[in-house]
């Protein structure tokens, strides 16, 4: 089951954001947000693009072509950000899982979603998954993540084996064969 993606609420978006991409923005406001724009501090640019990219309107697809084209510092200050929602961060993970760098930061956000580190279990890459199999707590609770993990090519059968001898000790079925 993948991240089900919606639409944020007006107290998620903030003044700042519905501004430029609300109802009442002008079209040439939501054009700017989609671009990447908008004079907007780095999680409310996310916030912006996110919500424009799930409306799936005119400006969706210009918003996800700029979601993986944002500079380092604007990807940092956003995830650096705690209150970031689950569906940005998602779609964070989805739109550029070749970057490690933020592929790390994804992973290791407090409001990451158990079915965004699913999906990108299957296919991160060797260092991701060291990541993902040191946060025990995390993964014990949704065993379907060490599935994931099974199923990747990049993750390496060692860190495999060692998260299934915890499961085994810790009495959870991760339902491998």
């Amino acid at each position: 089951m993948a991240f089900a993606h919606a639409s944020l609420a007006a107290d998620l978006l903030g003044p700042a954001v519905d501004k430029f991409i609300g109802e009442q923005a002008p079209a040439p406001m939501r054009k700017m947000a989609a671009a990447g724009l908008a004079p907007l501090p780095p999680r409310d640019l996310l916030v912006a693009l996110y919500q424009l990219w799930v409306d799936g309107g005119e400006f969706s697809e210009r918003a996800a072509k700029t979601v993986e084209g944002l500079p380092p510092p604007v990807l940092d200050g956003a995830l650096a950000d705690r209150t970031l929602p689950p569906g940005v961060i998602d779609l964070l993970g989805r739109k550029l899982a070749r970057n490690d760098k933020v592929l790390e930061q994804v992973v290791r956000h407090p409001n990451v979603d158990d079915e965004t580190l699913v999906g990108i279990a299957r296919v991160c890459p060797e260092g991701i998954c060291d990541v993902m199999a040191a946060n025990e707590t995390r993964w014990l609770a949704k065993p379907t993540i060490v599935a994931s993990l099974y199923q990747n090519r990049h993750c390496r059968m060692s860190v495999i084996h060692r998260m299934i001898e915890l499961a085994e000790r810790q009495g959870v079925d991760l339902g491998l064969p």
